[in-house]
């Protein structure tokens, strides 16, 4: 909250986390790049802050990826698309990580997988097709 508060030009805050076991015991420290982009797109999803603002103009999670893992993803791409992110370079949140969570089988959950390239694949169409519309190209 300060950060937003002393930051007037950033909307979104996120931080880096400590992935932490059953037993509360850290795991590891899981580092975040401290901007967005489409080609570096990496966050802690349950660390990110943000203004009232951002809520009314980007509105909720899209229920197509609801459950299948990538509705974060898809917000958070969508809000960055007209507000500004930043990460803080500090573990702000301990995210727990136990046998058949959704987030601990992603990283070879098929499902997962493809969410996640649909979201990435849905945003590569858009931001294509709006550099052409910018270049007055058909």
């Amino acid at each position: 909250m300060d950060f937003l508060k002393q930051n007037l030009q950033f909307d979104l805050v996120g931080s880096y986390c400590t992935l932490i076991d059953k037993d509360s015991k850290s795991i590891r420290k899981v580092k975040y790049p401290q901007s967005i982009s489409i080609d570096n797109f990496n966050f802690c999803g349950s660390s990110v802050l943000f203004r009232t603002k951002v809520l009314e103009v980007s509105g909720f999670y899209n229920p197509l990826f609801d459950r299948i893992g990538s509705e974060d993803f898809e917000w958070l791409l969508r809000t960055t698309k007209n507000f500004k992110y930043f990460c803080l370079p500090k573990p702000l949140y301990n995210y727990r990580r136990i046998a058949n969570s959704l987030t601990l089988s992603k990283d070879g959950n098929p499902s997962f997988v493809f969410s996640h390239k649909i979201v990435k694949s849905h945003f590569y169409k858009i931001f294509i097709e709006n550099q052409k519309f910018l270049l007055g190209r058909p």
